[in-house]
């Protein structure tokens, strides 16, 4: 469930029943958004590896976006940067994590 606080925060939360624990699991989240500035996060107490996860996005332009996220549970954490750039004719996306582990992806549209 997700209810709008305001104009610019949305605030939610999920039950799930976990038959082996035998007991409900709540996870919560927000979204913000002012602007062209977004910000997520979550948190999810049965994830072992994402736990807690928080993102930002921003938007300079039509264009460009950019993002960062950062997931931490269990004795772990991970960033994770990146963009996707789009064109008439496609987009190009690129990440970079805390490993120096990097992704692109190219995609072109045609009529």
């Amino acid at each position: 469930m997700m209810q709008g606080v305001t104009d610019n925060l949305n605030l939610g939360f999920e039950a799930m029943w976990h038959p082996m624990e035998k007991r409900f699991i709540y996870n919560y989240g927000f979204k913000w958004i002012k602007d062209h500035h977004t910000i997520l996060a979550s948190y999810i107490p049965i994830a072992w590896k994402d736990m807690f996860t928080i993102v930002y996005i921003t938007k300079p332009n039509r264009n460009l976006s950019m993002f960062g996220e950062y997931k931490m549970g269990g004795a772990t954490s991970e960033t994770i940067a990146g963009f996707k750039l789009t064109y008439n004719s496609g987009w190009v996306q690129g990440t970079i994590n805390t490993a120096f582990k990097g992704t692109s992806q190219t995609t072109f549209f045609f009529d």
